[in-house]
């Protein structure tokens, strides 16, 4: 087995951070019994479609306010490496807590809404990242069925967030639609 990898998810507050990675779970089948009975229950008693994001909230109040506080570490492993993912919020106002969640990370993945493109947290989250020395980045253009998979959107969000990594001179493996 490869050595153990750890990523940082970043991104603009409400882009799908913790979403993306709580489907990416119930995807992979990582999630404990019964946790999305769970997640379904709770969406229900908010009114709101299932919130996949739910899966990781470690406080109450994350789910009430819906946002993320502080980050959580979750382990991953594949039949070739195991993934250590740190979901850090987007709130400018919680910034800390992204680098003290990033500091032990060596990639990011950084998540860009497809309507709204790479705004203000997305662009300072890449830039910390480089400063705390992460070069390699993967960027997730998040919520493409919000666009209906438009490929010209895509290809705008794609070409944006390229131009803005380049100039901080990191390494972008990949630029996926999601």
């Amino acid at each position: 087995m490869e050595r153990q990898l750890a990523v940082c998810l970043a991104g603009h507050v409400d882009h799908g951070k913790s979403s993306l990675l709580g489907r990416l779970l119930h995807e992979l089948d990582l999630l404990p019994d019964g946790k999305v009975a769970a997640l379904e229950a709770a969406s229900a008693h908010r009114g709101v479609p299932l919130e996949w994001s739910f899966a990781l909230d470690s406080f109450q109040l994350e789910r009430d306010q819906a946002i993320t506080l502080d980050t959580t570490r979750v382990r991953v492993r594949t039949p070739r490496r195991e993934f250590i993912i740190i979901d850090a919020p987007g709130h400018r106002e919680l910034v800390r807590n992204l680098v003290t969640g990033a500091a032990d990370t060596t990639a990011a993945l950084l998540v860009v809404d497809a309507e709204s493109g790479a705004e203000a947290q997305t662009r300072a989250h890449a830039a910390l990242l480089r400063l705390l020395g992460i070069r390699d980045f993967i960027v997730a253009v998040n919520k493409m069925d919000l666009v209906q998979w438009d490929e010209a959107r895509f290809g705008a969000r794609r070409d944006e967030i390229a131009a803005a990594l380049a100039r901080l001179g990191v390494v972008v493996h990949a630029i996926v639609p999601v």
